[in-house]
């Protein structure tokens, strides 16, 4: 499935202890630290200021990190408009998080960790950050699934106002074990732009997942 009319402006990557952006290596550890290690280094390396970070749940702050990314690259740090979408999806919703949150009940159950335990607030955290009011969507699929995904996408660009959407896959399994993939959609292009469709997507996740 392809729409002619909607265009990947920028995508990003994290995984392995390594962020790319359009297909450059921003940031690499070669030590094997694990992600709380990693995402610490990758957030000072980025230069943010936003102390809520670290109270993120591992979900919240692996999508965060590849949303700064992506933000940054379009067009020189450029705001995205206030209704801009995000559209998202992984295959084990908040399985660390649930985890954590378990281990709590044997004492005292913890309401900080609890509230991480739905996946759309980890772009509620998104939407807080840079103040987008367009629709959002977290789904859960069973693997990745690139024309359901454009489905949607196409879906909310053709019944809503927007213009720009973050289409993104953002999975966190252990310290050890995550994958985020975000593309930035929109229904203009520019000289660097391609047209979104099925094999841009697979290529994009299988090159870097």
């Amino acid at each position: 499935m392809e729409d002619k009319k909607l265009y990947i402006i920028h995508s990003t990557s994290i995984a392995n202890n390594k962020a790319v952006c359009d297909g450059q290596v921003i940031y690499e550890n070669n030590n094997d630290a694990v992600f709380d290690d990693f995402g610490k280094q990758l957030y000072k390396k980025l230069d943010i200021t936003y102390p809520k970070f670290y109270k993120m749940d591992h979900l919240s702050k692996l999508t965060f990190l590849a949303c700064e990314l992506l933000i940054r690259k379009n067009s020189a740090g450029a705001s995205l408009p206030d209704d801009t979408a995000l559209i998202f999806s992984n295959s084990v919703s908040t399985i660390d998080t649930d985890k954590n949150f378990i281990s709590t009940l044997e004492s005292v159950p913890s309401p900080s960790v609890f509230v991480y335990t739905l996946p759309n607030i980890a772009l509620g955290e998104l939407c807080i950050r840079h103040g987008w009011k367009g629709e959002t969507m977290f789904l859960i699929q069973e693997s990745f699934d690139a024309r359901q995904l454009i489905e949607q996408v196409s879906v909310a660009f053709s019944s809503t106002k927007i213009t720009s959407c973050i289409l993104g896959w953002s999975n966190y399994i252990s310290d050890v074990n995550y994958y985020v993939n975000l593309w930035l959609i929109s229904n203009t292009s520019d000289n660097y732009a391609q047209k979104l469709s099925e094999m841009v997507l697979l290529n994009d996740f299988n090159l870097h997942s």
